[in-house]
């Protein structure tokens, strides 16, 4: 699987080009971790053992069904923006249904941070990815040990930011949440328990007759200006080979 193979603790179908709504997910995600040790550098052979296959589940044609009300924002990571990541606000706890590789209809509860990655993982394949401005809200950031490499992404990312801030402030019911919904409680907890229509509507801007749209430029100029350091890295690591 391609995503033990890599390090991963996840990952969506159509991020290696398969369009179909499926992921797989680990069962035993340490809180705050989105890459498996094995990916990083300077490791012993004991260390860089992959993840097993065995351990992870499928996930196909996914549903969220009823989120907590509670929610926490956190930082996430994606192999799709390496050396970006995005504070995102996401609810502690989730009811989804889906069917498992087995052909199975399963409907259960996920809780902290293994229901994050789901809906991480979700947004994937509805089309979104974490940097989209209802779901980071501007809040895109570069780790600093990539800093150096993303001079162009970082000045994309902060005119966006700003963008995003405007927005927030003019215009902040685009920020409130618009899917249709019933408070219920449940085990002491407020849910919001969602109506089957989905979800994609509430992260659209209305569409005025422009193209792209908002959420699409910002991601388009963000994939430009990324080739661009990736170019501009490449071209320097050549000359520096020349010289040696």
């Amino acid at each position: 699987m391609t995503a033990a193979y890599n390090g991963l603790f996840s990952l969506s179908a159509n991020q290696i080009s398969i369009q179909l709504a499926v992921f797989a997910m680990h069962r035993n995600i340490p809180s705050g971790f989105w890459f498996h040790k094995s990916t990083e550098q300077n490791l012993d052979q004991d260390q860089q053992a992959q993840l097993n296959v065995e351990d992870y589940d499928i996930y196909i044609n996914p549903q969220l069904k009823a989120e907590t009300r509670q929610q926490e924002y956190c930082w996430e990571y994606c192999p799709s923006f390496i050396g970006l990541r995005c504070m995102v606000k996401r609810p502690l706890g989730i009811f989804v249904s889906y069917m498992n590789e087995e052909g199975d209809e399963i409907e259960k509860e996920i809780f902290d941070f293994q229901a994050r990655v789901f809906l991480h993982e979700l947004d994937h394949i509805d089309g979104r990815t974490m940097t989209h401005w209802r779901l980071s809200e501007g809040n895109i950031d570069i780790i600093d040990s990539e800093k150096d490499n993303h001079k162009n992404l970082a000045s994309t990312i902060d005119f966006y930011k700003h963008k995003v801030q405007d927005m927030k402030r003019d215009f902040p019911h685009m920020f409130d949440e618009t899917r249709k919904h019933e408070k219920i409680i449940k085990d002491g907890k407020e849910w919001n328990n969602f109506h089957k229509e989905g979800r994609e509507s509430s992260f659209k801007i209305e569409d005025q007759g422009h193209k792209p749209s908002f959420e699409d430029a910002m991601l388009l100029d963000m994939v430009r200006a990324s080739r661009k350091d990736t170019l501009a890295r490449d071209k320097k690591q050549g000359k520096q080979s020349q010289n040696q």
